[in-house]
């Protein structure tokens, strides 16, 4: 029997950014869990036009409280800009 763990998708935190080596986005996931704790599934889409961000949190009470969800989705954002700000390098033109 595998062992699969789900995550609930009601209060996924999500948002998209401009375009990213996957190295830098994944560097911005790594980021974001250590500033924040935040447990769950930390995805990064870098296939399209842009950087899709996605977190699954674990936990199911997670975001049940709107000013939490919209704390994180900041820092998340904030993080993002950090990074790009720095590290001009990581867009792709």
């Amino acid at each position: 029997m595998s062992s699969e763990k789900i995550y609930p998708t009601h209060n996924t935190l999500t948002f998209t950014g401009r375009k990213l080596t996957p190295f830098f986005a994944k560097l911005i996931n790594d980021m974001m869990y250590e500033r924040t704790g935040l447990d769950g599934a930390y995805l990064y889409d870098v296939s399209g036009a842009n950087t899709i961000f996605t977190i699954y949190p674990e936990s199911f009470e997670f975001g049940d409280d709107s000013k939490e969800l919209e704390t994180h989705i900041t820092n998340y954002k904030k993080i993002y800009e950090h990074i790009v700000s720095l590290h001009p390098e990581s867009l792709v033109y």
